[in-house]
């Protein structure tokens, strides 16, 4: 069986976590989380967890597909796949109105849609394809990942 954490709500600053880390392996743990809301980011811990502990399977649970842009999303979650191969679920979601619009004013307009049309883009960018896209909720004209192909695909949740 496989035990995930949730390090959101770990209290340790990041430039003190490694030993906090190695002991939640020891205790069990396989995998760790993350998401966005007022602490962290997502990948900053992610990333620093997989670079401690090189067998831990890393996630983001989740990220909000409107504070970032589809590209930026698509070349992080490239990255994260290139450090921890076959270990990164990409958790993707709406987030809510209070962070999407209150606090980043963005708009939150149809999510749903929004999130259909991001898996799709992923799903397609990560593969290293050039995306030419006009989505129902945004367009990409001619993004490419510049090592897409070669990495391993995350595996991707939509919440």
């Amino acid at each position: 069986m496989d035990y995930g954490l949730d390090l959101a709500t770990d209290d340790v600053p990041l430039h003190q976590a490694r030993e906090r880390l190695e002991q939640y392996r020891d205790l069990g743990y396989t995998s760790f989380w993350t998401a966005e809301t007022s602490t962290d980011d997502a990948f900053t811990p992610l990333t620093m967890a997989a670079s401690y502990i090189p067998d831990i399977k890393i996630g983001t649970g989740i990220v909000p597909i409107f504070t970032r842009g589809p590209a930026l999303l698509a070349m992080t979650a490239a990255s994260l796949a290139d450090l921890a191969p076959g270990r990164f679920t990409l958790g993707v979601g709406t987030s809510s109105v209070n962070i999407v619009n209150r606090w980043n004013g963005l708009p939150f307009v149809d999510p749903y849609k929004r999130a259909r049309d991001t898996v799709r883009f992923l799903r397609k960018a990560l593969t290293g394809e050039r995306v030419e896209e006009e989505y129902e909720t945004f367009a990409v004209k001619g993004f490419r990942l510049g090592r897409g192909a070669a990495l391993p695909e995350p595996y991707i949740v939509l919440r």
